[in-house]
């Protein structure tokens, strides 16, 4: 029993903070490149059974994402799904969300679990909390005359202003308050998040969790000084965050966690410190949309400046088609992980769009945008990545304690070109190089 248990144990992976960078516990620093997969209405998972290219994520869509050398999903577990009435956890639920990791797991693509919401309920048409955590409200005052039926607003309802237009409602921004500040939703949340934990606990490739996809300021009625992300940030998340880490942390089993800030936080965040208590393990969440951001370097010079001062990893969570390949060279250039929004249109509400299907069912050319030659482990730091049509170059700083290889997706190569004769091999379009005991700067030129 008691090695059987240890086994199980030592082959959980741990991850840490080093550098800004996040490190595996071989050494290595690592980067991600994937999709999000975020199934937003009942039944809150998609097909798993077979292909549909609207809702599915089964065996072919996996492959169809390895094919392209991508090597992470960012999964939403929705809380209505984990628990449809109160104290009530649907293990059913659960166990295809598992099903669906392990599965990733089988073809070496990791998992970042993810509590998404937008415009926080489908009361407010949007999705993120149970029903039963809410009374009936007069949505959307101010923006309408409130809503006078019974139940849910319908599709037909909700679609008559844009989504986001839902969350400066009077409710919307009042309920979002009452769950950083209520101790009794705080519970129910937590309560959430030690179920959500418990069943990844022992998943190997789970890298960690996001606490909450795009939160809102709050009741900007009731303080418009909310408005401002500096101040907001601070006002209610910092102490949310604290709340949440402070009650998951002996459970997290080395997984990193991850924390957002307001989502037009333009010219930086408001906390003053990370919510993890500079214990190495978390990770600032942050989208690239047009708008909020003003342009692709912009964004990435503040949040970069963001994650130096706070002293934590930083990992692009979503972002859009709108200026993608320089999203992607300024993510390279910055040695940042990513995951686009989003591989299927599953839900269609909310901002649901597909990165890689169009409606009539054809694949996008765009999908190859993402096809990219990248460093997936390096044996070091990494100083210098840039990847064009003629070749991509990587230069690091060879870390000869280093107890894995650096791994390298390749594609369509001609040539590979190594300033040290290192010891290195090609399985399954991955380039692996052995660390060197005295070797201190290593560059790659791999051409194509």
């Amino acid at each position: 029993m008691f090695k059987f248990i240890f086994l199980i144990l030592s082959n959980i992976l741990a991850y840490s903070i080093l550098n800004n960078r996040i490190v595996d516990d071989f050494g290595r620093e690592r980067i991600f490149h994937g999709v999000n997969v975020i199934y937003k209405k009942q039944p809150w998972h998609p097909i798993i059974d077979r292909f549909d290219y609207i809702k599915s994520f089964n065996d072919d869509d996996i492959k169809i994402i390895k094919d392209l050398g991508l090597n992470i999903v960012r999964l939403g577990v929705m809380w209505p799904g984990v628990e449809p009435n109160k104290g009530y956890y649907n293990l059913t639920y659960l166990n295809i969300m598992k099903s669906i990791v392990d599965r990733l797991n089988n073809s070496n693509i990791y998992v970042l679990i993810d509590f998404h919401q937008d415009v926080l309920s489908e009361y407010f048409c949007g999705e993120g909390i149970p029903d039963w955590i809410l009374n009936n409200s007069n949505f959307p005052f101010p923006l309408n005359n409130a809503y006078n039926k019974t139940g849910k607003p319908s599709e037909d309802y909700c679609l008559s202003l844009n989504w986001i237009d839902y969350q400066f409602t009077y409710y919307a921004g009042k309920v979002y308050q009452q769950l950083y500040t209520d101790p009794m939703l705080i519970n129910y949340f937590l309560g959430y998040w030690n179920i959500v934990i418990q069943t990844f606990k022992y998943s190997q490739n789970v890298i960690g969790y996001e606490i909450m996809n795009e939160p809102w300021a709050g009741n900007i009625y009731e303080d418009p000084l909310l408005l401002f992300p500096e101040y907001s940030d601070k006002k209610y998340l910092q102490s949310f965050y604290n709340k949440i880490y402070n009650n998951i942390s002996s459970i997290l089993n080395n997984k990193l966690l991850f924390f957002e800030s307001i989502t037009w936080d333009i010219y930086g965040v408001g906390f003053e410190y990370s919510p993890c208590n500079n214990t190495n393990s978390c990770v600032l969440s942050y989208h690239c949309y047009f708008p909020p951001a003003i342009s692709v370097k912009q964004l990435f010079t503040v949040r970069m400046k963001d994650i130096i001062r706070l002293n934590i990893g930083g990992f692009l969570t979503e972002m859009g088609e709108t200026n993608i390949l320089d999203v992607l060279n300024y993510s390279d250039y910055y040695f940042q992980s990513w995951t686009v929004w989003q591989y299927k249109l599953y839900s269609n509400i909310t901002g649901d769009s597909s990165m890689f299907y169009y409606n009539n069912g054809t694949v996008m050319n765009s999908t190859q945008n993402l096809n990219r030659v990248y460093p997936i482990a390096l044996c070091g730091h990494g100083i210098y990545f840039n990847y064009n049509k003629m070749n991509c170059k990587l230069v690091y700083l060879n870390n000869p304690k280093c107890l894995g290889n650096t791994e390298i997706f390749i594609k369509n190569y001609s040539n590979i070109s190594i300033n040290y004769n290192l010891t290195k091999y090609i399985i399954n379009n991955i380039l692996y190089i052995k660390p060197h005991k005295n070797v201190i700067n290593i560059s790659i030129i791999i051409f194509f």
